[in-house]
């Protein structure tokens, strides 16, 4: 999509410059509404950002600031119809209704995306209706999106457990879970001695992350797998511990 995107974001860079150099034209009467709407902009994500380090639990989040997207748009309209450059307007919104058309086509040709967080949220659900004591994670993303599903359930008794040094799972550090936050617990793979254990995990690479669980003498009882987003699976595994 860098084809849509990047053409976007060169227009609205161009058109930004051109009305941002207009501003300190003396006469200029949009100067006072300019910065009330970059104010409204820019104020929410400085707080979003300075409160997720202060306070215990952290805030951020990419659909929490949607606030901003309002004064953002009122913005991007006062930029792209500028009048002080007579070419401007036309040329501008003419470019970004035809980019935003293309884009609108492209995604309207692609399958519905089947994102990995579906496959967890059902790995999951199977987990409770096993009535896992423990459900074993190896990414915080999976985590999340494992403790929801379970806490919507009044019944679950499920406790979700993060497992960390696994070398061969890589997080994506583009998701976290807020700090300070207990509902979910972490480990080490060498803090695992349960009897009978669940794990949910996406495969990765060449190294099966199960073999960490199979160096500590666990077996496999059962096994589900379900597909996730761009080939990917997610795996639920009921395993024992031999011994």
């Amino acid at each position: 999509m860098f084809r849509i995107t990047v053409p976007l974001l060169l227009i609205m860079i161009t058109a930004t410059a051109i009305y941002g150099v207009s501003l300190f034209i003396p006469d200029h009467g949009d100067r006072r509404n300019t910065w009330f709407l970059l104010t409204f902009i820019k104020l929410p994500v400085i707080i979003s950002l300075v409160a997720s380090w202060l306070l215990p639990y952290s805030i951020w989040g990419t659909r929490h600031l949607i606030v901003v997207l309002p004064p953002l748009f009122i913005l991007a309209a006062i930029v792209l119809s500028f009048r002080n450059v007579r070419w401007l307007p036309s040329v501008a919104v003419t470019l970004v209704v035809l980019f935003s058309a293309y884009g609108f086509a492209v995604k309207a040709s692609y399958d519905v995306p089947l994102y990995s967080w579906c496959g967890f949220e059902n790995a999951a659900k199977q987990a409770n209706t096993e009535n896992a004591g423990k459900l074993y994670v190896l990414e915080d993303l999976a985590a999340y999106h494992a403790w929801s599903v379970l806490k919507s359930s009044t019944l679950s008794k499920t406790q979700v457990v993060v497992v960390g040094g696994i070398p061969s799972i890589v997080e994506d550090k583009a998701y976290f879970l807020p700090r300070g936050f207990d509902e979910i617990r972490r480990a080490g793979i060498d803090e695992v001695n349960d009897a009978d254990i669940w794990v949910m995990l996406r495969p990765s690479g060449s190294i099966d992350p199960l073999n960490a669980f199979f160096d500590r003498s666990y077996r496999i009882l059962s096994i589900t797998r379900t597909k996730a987003a761009a080939g990917e699976e997610v795996v639920l595994a009921h395993l024992k511990k031999d011994g």
